[in-house]
C-alpha cells in the first residue's frame, strides 16, 4: 500500500507540474520616417539648379546673393521629422583643353594651387542671404553639415560663395558637383 501511494502522489506531481505556466510580454514601437529634400523647386522663381560662372582669372570669388534676391537653391525639407542638412563635393578631372595641363580641383578651407574654398549658407529668418557662411570640404556623404535641426516641413534658401584656385594649372572648363544630403539627427 505504501508503494501504491508513493506512485500515485508522484504521478499528481508530475500532472500538476505539466499544468502550470508563465508569462510574459514584450512591446514593439515603430516610428515611420521618410527623408525627402526638394531642390529647386516650383515654389522658387530663378533658382539655380546649375551656376555657371562663366571665365574668369584665378582667385576670383562670387557669391549667389551677388545678383539679388532669387539667386539662391530652394531646399525643402518634406520630411515627417527633424532634419540635418550636409553637402559634399566632387570634381571631376576636365577633358583636354587649349591651356596647360587638365588638373582636378580640391575642394579646401582656403585658396590654393588648384584648390578652389566653396562656403554654403542659409537664410535665417526670412532674411534673402545667409547669416552664417560654412566651409564645405568633404568629397564623400554624409559631408559637412550646414544647417541642424530643420523642422519637418520648412524651407529655406541655400546660397554658395565659391572662390576659384589660384594658380591654377589649366584654362580647362571645371565642373564641380554639389551633392546635399538630408540626415536624420
Amino acid at each position: 500500500m505504501k508503494r501504491y501511494l508513493l506512485l500515485s502522489m508522484m504521478f499528481l506531481l508530475f500532472v500538476a507540474g505539466a499544468a502550470f505556466s508563465v508569462e510574459d510580454n514584450f512591446h514593439i514601437t515603430v516610428t515611420v520616417d521618410f527623408l525627402e529634400i526638394e531642390l529647386d523647386s516650383a515654389n522658387c522663381v530663378d533658382a539655380y539648379g546649375t551656376w555657371k560662372l562663366g571665365q574668369h582669372a584665378a582667385g576670383y570669388t562670387d557669391s549667389m546673393t551677388t545678383g539679388g534676391a532669387g539667386n539662391h537653391i530652394c531646399v525643402i525639407n518634406g520630411n515627417n521629422c527633424t532634419t540635418d542638412f550636409s553637402a559634399y563635393v566632387s570634381s571631376a578631372n576636365p577633358g583636354p583643353c587649349g591651356y596647360g595641363s587638365n588638373t582636378a580641383w580640391t575642394a579646401g578651407g582656403s585658396v590654393g594651387a588648384d584648390t578652389y574654398k566653396l562656403d554654403l549658407g542659409h537664410d535665417d529668418d526670412g532674411a534673402d542671404y545667409p547669416g552664417t557662411w560654412y566651409n564645405i570640404t568633404s568629397g564623400s556623404t554624409p559631408g559637412n553639415d550646414f544647417y541642424t535641426d530643420v523642422a519637418a516641413g520648412t524651407d529655406f534658401h541655400l546660397f554658395a560663395r565659391l572662390s576659384l584656385p589660384n594658380p591654377v594649372s589649366d584654362g580647362c572648363q571645371h565642373d564641380i558637383q554639389v551633392t546635399i544630403v538630408a540626415l536624420q539627427p
